[in-house]
């Protein structure tokens, strides 16, 4: 055996050339590219096991290095909600549960789904508003206003100005907007004089959308000669606007980006620009809670209604973009999801919403405080301030979630919906009085509208299916809040409007969410009743209310639909205005005319008997109502 072993060793220090050279149809392994397989082989499998194995890098990045920025305390915040934390600790892990089989092993979890809420004539050159206000003396901008001699009005690419001379009228006056609409997102306003019209609208530079707003100042004193006299630019998106006590507020949103670069402040701080550059919105005129939900900004502005210069800022970060403005205040809210620990590995979680409120009064904003209540907020007609006290509807649910498993796994059993109301005084930030789940289980809140001491709140329930009891509550005395119901009817209604003298007008769907429903209710002695209903089958409106014209005096309600049908089948012929007519006992269709556009974009407007039609493309109607009164 050792003369064997000596032999194959000495044959394994021979050069393999001389073995190939004695006899080439040896094969001989080489030695030296054997050792530097292994040796790559064994590189690889050392990389493999770091790419697998290292841990990930899962704490929040350290940001120290901007300690010396007033807006440190925000960047902490961003940073916080917008780092995102590792799934898996380490790759083998990430390849693992994502692996079908894995998955397979622990497809324990109940699939939910999410919880979504369905979507007179005037002397002189006084300046009339045609639009109907949730508050008096608060003005909301439109696509539509009028003088005494011109109606103004928006199209998605100009302004248009037509003379009021019933069959006569004409197109008088017009401005290309070189920063062209955004559909809907768009408002304008006509000074009292009639010789100023200010344009709030997204803002275009070259043809290219911007992420800015544009507040455009127009001398419109000549018609025919329309001149541009001043603009700022804010950054974000428009949301909406009023004119109070002459001073405009402007509301917008900012989204902080994707990834902050927080040593540049225009990536995660509104900026204004009143004509010498962007500047940052200070740090000490930013409300945020302790910890973000979201991050995005709802923007406060207030400008001189005269020459649209800023007076005050502020911003509201993790807030919604519904706002509510009183004579004195505004209202916004943050929603999220309140957790209690029930045990058991169980949390409840409800719809929450936290309400801010602050004063917009000439010598500065002032933050009056928060108070927080149960549910969503659907819009701002859910909300109404009444003798120093903020009325709010909202919809709520708790959802049960139970941890099932130590890699995150949970089931979540959803609650039914209801709706509640809620009266709050921010003197002392607490809740005064509350009418808690006052709905049939399983309803949302679908339209509110407040008429001082009374409140009528629509509800149905979510799904596909259409009902609709609308309620009336007296709140003339908090401590006896008493409410009646319409019962259950068919469909739902999007708006409700105080409308005529004890009346109040719905418009929403009917059976299917393919009719247009506008009803008539009025309070009855132990309920709601209604008076009377028109449906249009087979169409589609738009549920902005400002598209809607209602003129109380004359009793009349003009709507924008687009119908379907076999009757509709030429060009054109589909998009159409209609009026009716409310006569004390019936609704009344007076008029129903072809007129090009968007729902959400026409507007009608009834002077000295004639009914003025705006649409798109140049549409413009004009016809004589004689059935009116």
């Amino acid at each position: 055996m050792k003369k064997k072993h000596k032999l194959l060793r000495s044959l394994s220090l021979a050069d393999d050339k001389y073995v190939r050279e004695a006899d080439p149809s040896v094969k001989v392994n080489s030695h030296r590219k054997l050792k530097i397989a292994l040796s790559v082989a064994a590189c690889f499998m050392i990389a493999i096991n770091l790419w697998l194995f290292i841990p990930i890098y899962d704490t929040v990045p350290d940001m120290s290095e901007y300690s010396d920025s007033e807006y440190y305390s925000i960047i902490l915040k961003i940073n916080e909600l917008t780092y995102r934390k590792p799934e898996y600790k380490n790759n083998y892990e990430r390849y693992l549960k994502g692996s079908r089989f894995k998955n397979a092993m622990e497809d324990g979890a109940e699939v939910t789904e999410s919880f979504s809420i369905m979507s007179g004539v005037v002397d002189g050159s006084s300046y009339v508003e045609v639009t109907d206000n949730q508050v008096a003396n608060v003005i909301e901008g439109d696509r539509i206003k009028r003088s005494d001699k011109y109606i103004f009005y928006l199209r998605e690419a100009s302004l248009d100005v037509y003379s009021i001379e019933g069959e006569q009228s004409r197109e008088v006056g017009y401005y290309k907007i070189n920063y062209a609409y955004d559909y809907e997102k768009c408002d304008m306003y006509l000074s009292e004089d009639a010789t100023t019209v200010t344009i709030f609208t997204r803002y275009y530079e070259n043809g290219k959308k911007g992420n800015e707003i544009s507040i455009l100042s127009l001398d419109v004193s000549d018609v025919e000669n329309i001149k541009e006299k001043n603009r700022v630019l804010v950054t974000g998106n428009y949301l909406s606007s009023r004119l109070t006590d002459g001073d405009f507020l402007m509301f917008s949103t900012f989204n902080v980006a994707f990834e902050p670069n927080f040593s540049d402040e225009k990536t995660f701080i509104p900026q204004i620009d009143t004509g010498d550059g962007y500047e940052s919105i200070p740090v000490e005129d930013i409300i945020s809670p302790d910890k973000l939900n979201t991050a995005k900004y709802t923007v406060v502005c207030r400008f001189d209604g005269e020459n649209v210069e800023l007076m005050d800022s502020s911003a509201f970060l993790s807030y919604t973009t519904d706002i509510y403005v009183s004579e004195d205040n505004l209202y916004v809210a943050r929603e999220f999801s309140a957790e209690e620990d029930f045990g058991d590995n169980t949390t409840l979680k409800t719809d929450t919403s936290e309400i801010s409120a602050m004063c917009y009064s000439a010598s500065g904003f002032e933050h009056l405080g928060t108070v927080t209540v149960d549910g969503h907020i659907k819009d701002q007609y859910s909300m109404d301030e009444y003798d120093g006290l903020l009325r709010v509807t909202t919809t709520t649910r708790t959802d049960t979630v139970t941890q099932l498993n130590k890699n995150g796994a949970t089931s979540t059993k959803r609650g039914d919906t209801n709706a509640n109301l809620y009266c709050i005084d921010f003197d002392s930030d607490s809740i005064v009085a509350s009418v808690i789940a006052f709905a049939p289980d399983g309803e949302v809140v679908r339209s509110a509208r407040f008429d001082g001491t009374n409140a009528y709140i629509c509800t149905s329930v979510q799904a596909v299916q259409l009902t609709d009891p609308v309620f009336f509550f007296d709140l003339s005395d908090l401590k006896n809040i008493t409410v009646k119901d319409t019962g259950t009817i068919e469909g739902y209604s999007s708006s409700l409007i105080n409308f005529a003298e004890g009346y109040l007008m719905g418009i929403g769907y009917g059976s299917t969410v393919s009719d247009l429903k506008i009803e008539i209710y009025t309070e009855g002695e132990g309920s709601v009743e209604s008076v009377c209903q028109y449906v249009y089958e087979d169409t589609s409106f738009s549920e902005n209310y400002k598209s809607y014209y209602v003129d109380r005096a004359n009793g009349l309600i003009g709507i924008g639909i687009t119908c379907g049908g076999e009757s509709y089948q030429n060009e054109g012929d589909s998009s159409r205005y209609v009026v009716l007519e409310f006569d004390g006992e019936r609704l009344v269709e007076i008029l129903n005319v072809a007129i090009e556009g968007r729902n959400g974009l026409k507007r009608g407007v009834y002077i000295d008997g004639y009914m003025y039609v705006f649409g798109g493309y140049n549409d413009f109607v004009v016809k004589k109502l004689d059935a009116v009164n």
